[in-house]
């Protein structure tokens, strides 16, 4: 590097470090964002954000092959989020998310379809985003509405392929010794067909589930005791609905079908005293109402007692 790019380099990192408490702010109000968003969809997630360090924005400006005219302007990522999740189905939900509560830049954002064919393993969803239209009426946003921000959106699987990728290091299929690209190669497919199969698991089980709910609410509970059809039963059948009910009245606790307590528990309970099906789950608890009351209503009253010592 010569002394006068040098001092170019030197210059851009002091500008950018005047300005990053703004690129972090961005960072915090959108993760906050995207959290409020996720939480109100019932999305699962990892979350996980950053905003480039001056030391990093200078190593970026002074990459050899790259040449930037106007690097605040041209880095798109100097604020980044990330978001890990359980399945590829997810990864389609919250894509639609961003695009809904935020303006996407399409010429910069990159998604899984885009991976060349000599390329190892596959990228996850990079959407570049500013801030939309409707959000730059709040007066917090308003200062934020030029700057953009990355938002990665990827599996588990994918984090992991990442992961592993930054260990060995190869981008392309040239870059392997020939003896390894075979197995590499292999790998990454491996990888790409778990996150596949994973979600035909995924969205199995959800099938299953409301078939769960359709028999039970037919009053059909000849059904198999496993964890979902557990689940399904303490969040849809009329006696579990009673006992809340008589809870919330009689000792003013509110239940919900996780407060039920370990559900693969409950399978092997079932499975000890020979239970085969919901329906002898249900007899149970109908049959436990005159004593299981008396026993709830005397249980919680002294613990409460307990508590107020």
């Amino acid at each position: 590097m010569t002394s006068r790019q040098g001092k170019v380099d030197d210059q851009q990192e002091e500008t950018y470090e005047r300005v990053r408490p703004v690129y972090q702010q961005l960072t915090q109000r959108t993760e906050r964002l995207i959290s409020d968003l996720l939480n109100g969809d019932e999305i699962a997630a990892i979350i996980e954000s950053r905003t480039k360090t001056p030391r990093s924005f200078n190593e970026k400006v002074s990459r050899q092959g790259k040449v930037y005219r106007n690097p605040l302007s041209e880095i798109t990522d100097l604020s980044g989020i990330r978001i890990i999740l359980n399945s590829l189905r997810d990864v389609e939900r919250v894509k639609t998310i961003i695009g809904r509560e935020f303006a996407v830049d399409p010429v910069h954002s990159v998604s899984k379809g885009n991976v060349d064919f000599d390329r190892f393993g596959y990228q996850s969803v990079h959407l570049v985003v500013r801030v939309s239209k409707s959000r730059l009426e709040l007066a917090e946003w308003n200062e934020l509405a030029a700057l953009p921000a990355e938002i990665q959106i990827r599996t588990r699987l994918q984090h992991t392929w990442a992961a592993l990728d930054h260990v060995l290091v190869y981008k392309t299929q040239l870059d392997a010794p020939p003896e390894l690209r075979r197995g590499l190669s292999r790998l990454s497919a491996l990888f790409e067909l778990a996150d596949e199969e994973l979600d035909r698991l995924l969205e199995a089980r959800r099938a299953q589930s409301v078939e769960y709910e359709k028999r039970l609410g037919r009053g059909e509970n000849d059904v198999q005791i496993n964890v979902d059809s557990i689940r399904t039963y303490l969040v849809s059948s009329p006696e579990p609905k009673r006992w809340n009910s008589f809870l919330r009245a009689a000792v003013k606790v509110r239940v919900g079908y996780r407060d039920w307590g370990d559900l693969p528990r409950i399978v092997r309970f079932a499975a000890r005293f020979n239970l085969q099906s919901i329906a002898e789950i249900d007899r149970l608890l109908q049959n436990a109402r005159d004593w299981g009351e008396s026993f709830l209503s005397t249980y919680f009253s002294e613990q409460f007692d307990r508590e107020m010592l």
